[in-house]
Parts: C-alpha cells; sequence; structure tokens
C-alpha cells in the first residue's frame, strides 16, 4: 500500500549515461531552434537595431513611468547623441524605447483574458 507505482522506463534516464545524452540532445535542438529564428527574423529585421530599442533597466523603467505620469516635473526634453548616435536608452531617459509599449500591450492583453475569462466570455 505504502510503495509508489512504478514508471515504465524510469530507471532509464536514472543512469547518468542516458541523462547526459538526454540533456546534450535537447541543448542542441534549442540552439538549432534559436539558430533558425534567428535567421528568419533577421531577414526583415535587424536584431540588433531592434536590441537598441530593449537596452533598458529598472532605473530606467521607474524613472520613465514617473516621467509618463508626471511630466510636468521634466524640464530637459532633448535626446542627446554620442559621436551621431543616439545614447542607449538605459543611459537616456528622453531616447526612443519600445521596452514600455510592449510591456503596457502585453499587460493589457493579459488583463483583458483575465477579465473575460472570469465573465466566461
Amino acid at each position: 500500500y505504502g510503495e509508489c507505482p512504478r514508471i515504465p522506463g524510469q530507471q532509464l534516464f536514472q543512469d547518468p549515461m542516458v541523462a547526459n545524452m538526454a540533456m546534450q540532445y535537447g541543448t542542441n535542438m534549442a540552439h538549432q531552434g534559436k539558430e533558425f529564428v534567428e535567421q528568419k527574423l533577421e531577414k526583415y529585421v535587424s536584431m540588433t537595431k531592434v536590441k537598441y530599442y530593449f537596452a533598458v533597466d529598472t532605473q530606467y523603467v521607474l524613472k520613465k513611468l514617473q516621467l509618463l505620469f508626471f511630466p510636468f516635473t521634466h524640464s530637459d526634453w532633448s535626446v542627446h547623441y554620442e559621436q551621431e548616435e543616439p545614447v542607449q536608452p538605459r543611459l537616456e531617459i528622453n531616447a526612443p524605447d519600445l521596452y514600455i509599449p510592449v510591456m503596457g500591450v502585453v499587460t493589457y492583453v493579459l488583463v483583458a483574458g483575465i477579465c473575460l475569462g472570469l465573465q466566461d466570455r
């Protein structure tokens, strides 16, 4: 009565050699999937350019949210440049970013899904 039921093949994954092979296979598959997605996306959008717009940290997000909620406290609205290129968003509060808008859309979709789900719609 006190014994756990045996799952077929359970001992197979307890073998360190099999577990190692499974781990390597999984890692290899994940790496191939990542490369495939990067190749397909790179055709249409330069990922290095997109990464610029997501280069933020927690302090930047807090400052940006404060700026969005209290714009009258901010006086300098110019974007600063460094050698003809704009400074990364985490270093410049006025730099354009995509993190805040994307997180806003994701939050809206999640909250709308929860509200509609609670109403059985």
